[in-house]
């Protein structure tokens, strides 16, 4: 046994047989198995998304077009036990409130890899193809742990020490295994 495996690009992307997500896949509960084989791809092709978000369509008032209202029935992040982590208020990435509409320098992303919503920042407009745009990029302190950003630390729950700051513990969505997703390496504490 080897701990490399030769694949074929199609493999890789959409799937192959690995002997111990097989097994995981017929051990774990329902609600947290995951899929039997592996691949990068594995998931996100739209047939296979079992997701059902419910969105602001903007009838009753833009101020919240394209917020998420629902994600599953449930008006709650289920991966974290208290606000702001569980929050919901927040875009599925393509459509937002208008800026001059909410005055507001801060949208929140919903992002199912991250099991989480997270704050994107105005920075200033800029002309692209002769339409004006908005500039927005992650908020600096997204992915702080420390003093600075006491919010995030309810996306530790259970843990005495959060992650470093610049890394997001995302096992809740990836069948509880101790997972990080690092944010920006070089903002990433040591």
């Amino acid at each position: 046994m080897s701990v490399f495996n030769t694949l074929t690009p199609d493999e890789l992307m959409f799937g192959y047989e690995e002997k111990l997500t097989k097994i995981a896949s017929t051990i774990y509960p329902r609600e947290k198995r995951p899929p039997s084989k592996m691949g990068l791809l594995i998931g996100r092709n739209s047939s296979l998304l079992n997701d059902v978000e419910t969105i602001y369509t903007g009838e009753k008032g833009m101020e919240n077009f394209g917020l998420l209202d629902k994600l599953n029935g449930l008006d709650h992040l289920p991966y974290w036990n208290s606000l702001p982590c569980n929050n919901i208020r927040a875009s599925e990435g393509s459509l937002f409130p208008p800026r001059d509409l909410t005055k507001e320098d801060v949208v929140h992303v919903f992002d199912k890899d991250l099991c989480r919503t997270w704050p994107l920042r105005y920075r200033w407009n800029e002309v692209k193809d002769g339409i004006t745009v908005g500039r927005y990029t992650p908020d600096d302190n997204a992915f702080t742990y420390s003093d600075r950003n006491s919010n995030n630390k309810c996306f530790c729950p259970g843990r005495q020490k959060c992650p470093p700051d610049g890394l997001q513990d995302i096992s809740p969505c990836q069948f509880d295994a101790y997972v990080v997703h690092a944010f920006e390496l070089e903002k990433a504490s040591e």
